[in-house]
């Protein structure tokens, strides 16, 4: 039987910048028995461009077997480091989160895939619009990649969400909708469509989207490092950078926490 390899890159990121990053040399120290050659190399070609200081930490799970790899560029270097208790921003990896407690409220039948979502919300979608729960997880609702305010030239993307609580987004759903296409249609990603699965799914089981992780499966899956709030861990938590190394805010995702809010680490 073919053995499998599982490689998780955990990165965080470039927002804004725009002097080009000269190519790292490769220091790197293969640790014994961690990784082979032909990954040794690939890793390097696929960080060489990254900005000074910051970080990709690796987990390699091969027949059961878990190894942690990480690296770190130091001005003209790319170096390797031990970061698998580090914390990072996930960003979208949030979203295989949020369809896993779309999935167990399926389960535990207290949804229905196709059921609107508007039958679980204390208020409708403008011009009566009818969104399912399927749709919102596929990325078929036709809902904008983010609300129209969130999409201005004139938004700074340093830290975009952080003023979008619910309130916002509830008025822009009852008063300023306008969606891309017909719900069912068309495939068109959407931190907005993730971002209210989040939220309903929060109001179906009255909590909070950090209680609905902490409850449904960090604990159960031992994740003691994984959280939305960022207090818990900011002694580890791996600073954002743009292209040009300077460190930017992390980002506030407020309502939109079910699309990219979670911060971990590799382990």
């Amino acid at each position: 039987m073919k053995n499998y390899l599982l490689i998780i890159l955990l990165i965080f990121t470039h927002k804004n910048g725009n002097s080009q990053v000269v190519e790292a040399i490769d220091a790197q120290k293969k640790q014994e028995n961690s990784i082979t050659k032909k990954q040794f190399e690939l890793i390097y070609e696929k960080v060489k461009m990254l900005p000074n200081q910051a970080q990709v930490s690796i987990a390699i799970i091969e027949n059961g077997k878990v190894n942690f790899y990480g690296i770190k560029r130091i001005k003209d270097s790319i170096l390797t480091i031990n970061n698998d208790t580090d914390v990072f921003e996930i960003g979208s990896i949030t979203k295989v989160f949020t369809a896993t407690f779309l999935s167990n409220l399926v389960i535990d039948r207290q949804v229905e895939l196709k059921s609107n979502i508007n039958n679980y919300l204390d208020f409708c979608l403008k011009d009566s619009i009818e969104i399912s729960f399927e749709q919102l997880a596929t990325h078929t609702s036709g809902l904008p990649r983010v609300p129209e305010s969130l999409s201005s030239p004139s938004l700074s993307l340093e830290n975009p969400y952080k003023d979008y609580g619910e309130e916002k987004l509830r008025n822009y759903l009852i008063n300023k909708l306008k969606l891309l296409n017909k719900p069912g249609i068309k495939c068109d990603y959407s931190n907005l469509g993730f971002g209210l699965l989040g939220y309903s799914l929060s109001v179906i089981d009255n909590t909070t989207y950090e209680k609905l992780l902490q409850t449904k499966i960090f604990s159960k899956y031992q994740m003691k490092n994984s959280t939305t709030n960022r207090n818990k861990i900011e002694d580890r938590l791996i600073k954002g950078l743009n292209d040009i190394g300077k460190v930017v805010p992390n980002w506030d995702l407020s309502a939109h926490m079910g699309a990219g809010g979670i911060l971990s680490t590799a382990q």
